[in-house]
This record gives structure tokens, C-alpha cells and sequence, in this order.
């Protein structure tokens, strides 16, 4: 009688995660005859042969078209191995506003719940009859699954449903001797940055780590029976700080924000509270890895202590965003739409803070048309004649000589001189936008 082949199965074995468990499960599972690996790239998943310990069987398709199950399913039933292990890798996340994403794509968001949660449930549910006593499942989830992450609404939420249906399964199969972990990196250093897009924030860069690190981790968690693997002491506390903080708070009060873009009206307001929120959350991290040192050690002399002390860093400097910003508003509604209405040919910036070595100087509004530079603020404080001349300063660095810039402390006054622009602009009807938005760009780099 033909001995029953010992085998794992990897989803997602192209790059990235998925490839690195090919790598390490040699070492492993020192007694596996195969691994099957599962990707939509053939030639990566050939070349990956001479990387693994163990011999591979190849499975070319996308796991959101039928062919690959049915080849994956007929091999099953021709093969009969024991699956020792399936890991769940295959998936992908695409950051940004739902509505925008849904602009450029409109099947981008349903394809990531179908490959993130419909192809990692359909895989188990083919997979189980062929486990036994001792298999393992590892279920590729993310921190992002800990709180819901406005800018990233339909990934967190497909990882929440992977986290959550991994300790509901490993629960309902404790009893069978099957047990299933979720891995719960953070950012990790693979491909999946060149989809989702890049990687924004200082805590998100600095919290970055290499995929062997995390599975390892994984792979040890799922010998030590771990419904959850979270490789690091950042995405630990990050975890911990998920518990502490409300969801309404981190998730609702961001999601009722909608992204403004530097430079238009709204933006100074919406940035406060965006600080704020990054703010508190930061601070909330901090406390919840000096609580996790703490409890574990019975003392405050430990690594984690110095790691909260070095968490404190981008902490302050958010903080130092929200005293910053906090005395300045937006400018009002009713006078964006007055002066949107009457300089429909011109140039115009909003809600700007200049910055100078000596300077915190507000300004509501600027226009520009051709070598002309118009712009109000209704902050009395201002010294109108510094700021006019560190903007002309600034642009002269720049390459743009020859400006004539005036900034207003009263509104009216303002308004006609920009119309006015308008009116010659409608006129005159020179090609001069793009050196326009140039200068637009140089005064929005040394704002706020």
C-alpha cells in the first residue's frame, strides 16, 4: 500500500509572506514529502523550487476564478495526503477613501472581500476533510483586523473577519486535535506596499519588519497552539492599545472626516482633528506598552519601558502638530464660496500657516494670477510686510523673481483686488497656469 504523503499547503506562494513559509516550513516540518504551493505567477512559483527543502507541486490560477479549485480539488481526491499544515497567504489591500478607491476601480473593493475572505474560507472548507490530529491552519490576518482603520475600511474589515473567524474555527475544532492561528503582522517589508500604496506615517515606517521575522513567529505560535501570532512589541502594544481605546473613537470620529486636501478650504480644521485623534492614539500605544511591560514584570526597569520612552518621540511631535495648528481656524464657508465665485480664472490657496524661523503667520486665502500674488488674513496679529516679505523670499529661491506680493488684513479690500485679477485674467487669457500652480505648490511647502 502506497504511503499516505504528509503535505502543507500555501496560498499566496508567489512573494512576499506566502513565499517566505515555503522557505522556513523545510525546517520546519523536517518529515513533509511536498508543499503545495498556490499563485496566480507561474514562473515565480517555478523559480521558488530552488529556494525550498521540500519538494513543491504547482497549482498556476487565481484563486478568484474556479479553475484553480477544481484543479486543487481533483488532486486532493487522486492524492489523499494528510495535510499537516494550510496556510492561508493569498490576499492583497488597496489603502485610500472608499469612495475614491470605488472611482478608480470599481471592482478593486469586492475583489479584495472575495480573495481576502471568500478564497481563504472556500480553501478551509476543501482543505479540513483531508487534516487530521495535529494539522495546523494559519490564517494570513493583519493588525489592521485590531480597529477599523478609515483609509483602509475594506482590508481592515475583510482581516477583522479573518481574525474573527480563526478563533471561532480553531474553537470549533479544539476538539479534533486541528488547531488554527491568526497571524497578525503590521507592516511587513514585501510587495504588498507597490498595491495597497506607499506607506504613510512615521510610527507605520518605523514599525516596518521583514517577513522571515514574521513567520517564524508564526510558525513557533502554531507549535505553541496560539489562536493569535502578533510578531513585535509595537503591533503588541498596538493590540493592547486597541483594547483601551474605543473603536468610536479611533474608527468613527476619523471616518466622519473626509479627506481635505492641503490648500483647500476646510483643511486646517480637518488636520487638527486628524492630530488630535493621532494624538491621543499615539499616547494610548505609549501607555499600553508601559502596562504590558509593567504587568509582565512586576517593575518599571524594563526593555519595554524604554521602548514607551522611545514611543514618546512621535507621540510629542503630534502633539507639537495639534499646539501648533490649535489657534487657527478655517477660513469660513460663506467667504471660500464668495471668493471661489468670483475667481474662477485664477489661482487660489486656502487655509495656510506659514512657518518662518521667527514667524507663525495665518493666512485665509491667497490668489495668483500671472506675477501678481493677492492674499488676506484676518488675523490682526500678523506683521503683513514680514509676511509679504518672507513669501517673496521664499519664491526668489525658488526661481520665481519679479513677483509683486500683497497680502490684506481686511476682507473687502481683498475681494476687489482678486476680482479685478479675475476680470483681467478673463480677458487677457494668457497661458500662465502652470507656472501658477508652481508658485501655489512653493507657498503650500512652507505652510503647515
Amino acid at each position: 500500500m502506497e504511503k499516505q504523503k504528509k503535505i502543507v499547503v500555501v496560498t499566496g506562494a508567489s512573494s512576499g509572506i506566502g513565499r517566505e513559509f515555503v522557505r522556513q516550513l523545510g525546517y520546519f516540518y523536517r518529515g513533509l514529502d511536498e508543499i503545495w504551493v498556490i499563485a496566480r505567477r507561474k514562473e515565480k512559483l517555478e523559480n521558488l523550487r530552488e529556494e525550498s527543502r521540500v519538494p513543491l507541486r504547482i497549482f498556476a490560477g487565481d484563486l478568484m476564478r474556479k479553475q484553480v479549485y477544481k484543479n486543487y480539488h481533483d488532486a486532493l481526491r487522486e492524492a489523499g495526503p494528510d495535510v499537516r499544515m494550510l496556510v492561508n497567504a493569498a490576499g492583497f489591500g488597496k489603502s485610500g477613501i472608499f469612495t475614491d478607491i470605488a472611482e478608480e476601480g470599481k471592482k478593486l473593493q469586492t475583489d479584495m472581500v472575495d480573495l481576502n475572505c471568500r478564497a481563504l474560507t472556500r480553501m478551509t472548507q476543501m482543505t479540513l476533510p483531508w487534516m487530521g490530529r495535529g494539522s495546523r491552519i494559519l490564517n494570513l490576518a493583519s493588525a489592521a483586523a485590531f480597529c477599523p482603520q478609515p483609509g483602509f475600511a475594506v482590508y481592515a474589515a475583510t482581516k477583522a473577519y479573518v481574525l474573527s473567524f480563526s478563533r471561532a474555527l480553531g474553537a470549533e475544532l479544539s476538539n479534533c486535535g486541528i488547531y488554527v492561528t491568526a497571524v497578525c503582522p503590521g507592516p511587513v517589508d514585501t510587495e504588498f506596499f507597490s498595491v495597497s500604496g506607499e506607506l504613510k506615517g512615521a510610527f507605520k515606517k518605523l514599525s516596518l519588519v521583514k517577513a522571515p521575522l514574521v513567520v517564524h513567529k508564526a510558525l513557533k505560535d502554531s507549535r505553541r497552539k496560539r489562536p493569535v501570532s502578533v510578531y513585535g512589541v509595537v503591533m503588541n502594544a498596538a493590540r493592547a492599545g486597541a483594547k483601551i481605546i474605543p473603536h468610536g473613537f479611533s474608527g468613527g470620529v476619523a471616518g466622519k472626516m473626509k479627506k481635505t486636501d492641503k490648500g483647500t478650504p476646510g483643511y486646517l480644521d480637518y488636520k487638527k482633528k486628524i492630530e488630535i485623534i493621532r494624538t491621543v492614539v499615539y499616547f494610548g500605544i505609549v501607555a499600553a506598552i508601559f502596562l504590558l511591560g509593567y504587568f509582565q514584570t512586576g517593575t518599571r526597569l524594563n526593555l519595554l519601558t524604554v521602548v514607551a520612552v522611545l514611543g514618546c518621540l512621535p507621540a510629542a511631535k503630534a502633539l507639537v502638530g495639534v499646539i501648533t495648528r490649535l489657534p487657527h481656524k478655517s477660513i469660513e464657508k460663506a467667504k471660500a464660496k464668495e471668493i471661489a465665485e468670483k475667481t474662477g480664472h485664477l489661482t487660489v490657496g486656502y487655509d495656510m500657516v506659514i512657518t518662518s524661523r521667527d514667524d507663525i503667520m495665518p493666512v485665509d486665502c491667497i490668489v495668483i494670477s500671472g506675477s501678481k500674488i493677492f492674499g488676506y488674513t484676518r488675523s490682526e496679529k500678523v506683521d503683513l510686510k514680514t509676511l509679504e516679505n518672507y513669501i517673496r523670499t521664499m519664491l526668489t529661491a525658488n526661481g520665481f523673481d519679479g513677483l509683486t506680493v500683497k497680502i490684506f488684513n481686511e476682507y473687502k479690500p481683498f475681494l476687489t483686488r482678486a476680482e479685478g485679477l479675475n476680470n483681467i485674467a478673463a480677458v487677457e487669457m494668457e497661458d500662465t497656469k502652470e507656472n501658477e500652480e508652481a508658485i501655489r505648490r512653493v507657498i503650500l511647502n512652507i505652510s503647515l
